[in-house]
């Protein structure tokens, strides 16, 4: 991947879509209709550059931030690792993990300047963690979340604590992050402004 103006300092937005609203309508592994939904990103500082053998993972997990836990959905790209931070207390958010377990399959889709790419993954079942923290009876504070995200990115938390996922590539050279606000906490965070 070629970048061209990064700022992996600042969350950029990202969101919990389906994969025909982007025209994608092969199906999933799993997936009797066809319509998984997906966590979806847009970069269009990156270009794919046309390598269809770059080694790329799809993963999920949690970062401990400041005030609160954060889910992650991640996705690496050659040297490139992507984050989507969703709030573990957004009851959009558990359906989007419980629908990746009820078909099997987890789902990412990123648009760079050339090319929008979709990538998954087998998701058989909501690990435990996962679980542990989305049913935690918090209630959702958008503003915390999104501060915490920043922060996390900002800091360079984010930068000092990832990893590479794929085994030939021995260090990342660029982290990206997308602040992942489900439907319902836009209109939360509209109606608290």
């Amino acid at each position: 991947m070629s970048h061209t103006t990064p700022n992996s300092k600042q969350p950029m937005l990202g969101k919990i879509t389906k994969r025909r609203e982007h025209g994608v309508v092969t199906k999933a592994p799993g997936q009797a209709n066809g319509d998984l939904a997906t966590v979806f990103g847009n970069a269009p500082f990156l270009k794919w550059d046309g390598e269809a053998n770059t080694p790329t993972y799809v993963g999920h997990g949690a970062v401990q931030g400041a005030e609160q836990f954060l889910l992650t959905v991640r996705l690496q790209v050659g040297k490139t690792m992507f984050y989507w931070f969703a709030d573990p207390h957004d009851p959009e958010i558990h359906a989007l993990f419980d629908s990746w377990a009820d078909a099997g399959y987890m789902s990412v889709m990123l648009q760079t300047s050339d090319k929008l790419a979709v990538l998954g993954r087998d998701y058989p079942t909501v690990p435990r963690e996962i679980k542990a923290l989305c049913s935690s009876q918090r209630n959702i504070d958008v503003k915390r979340f999104i501060r915490c995200v920043t922060e996390v990115i900002s800091s360079g938390q984010l930068r000092a604590n990832a990893t590479t996922e794929i085994p030939s590539i021995s260090q990342l050279e660029n982290v990206y992050g997308f602040l992942l606000l489900s439907r319902g906490a836009q209109v939360k965070l509209l109606e608290e402004v």
